[in-house]
């Protein structure tokens, strides 16, 4: 699930970052993999494994660029708008910034 959108719809606070309700995680919506979808969903699973590898190299290593990647990519696949994207990146960045 895509990291910013979660913490901005399900975290009331920081410190339910990480840890999923249960009853919200029944109402998400994850759209079905599909024939025109698939090439987004490939693509979301190759950044994923990268980040991985990366990470099992060097646990410290920055891989913000790879999940800013992976961002844009649910930004497609679950087809937000420009203002729908501003809504969920103006709610979450601020508050990652403050820390």
């Amino acid at each position: 699930i895509h990291a910013k959108l979660y913490i901005m719809t399900f975290a009331e606070d920081d410190r339910d970052k990480g840890r999923f309700k249960h009853t919200f995680m029944e109402n998400i919506p994850i759209p079905p993999i599909t024939s025109s979808n698939k090439s987004i969903v490939t693509q979301i699973e190759n950044i994923v494994e990268k980040i991985l590898i990366t990470k099992r190299k060097n646990s410290k290593t920055d891989t913000r660029e790879y999940e800013k990647q992976i961002d844009e990519l649910v930004y497609k696949l679950y087809d937000l708008t420009k203002d729908e994207i501003a809504i969920v990146e103006n709610s979450v960045i601020p508050k990652q910034r403050e820390k």
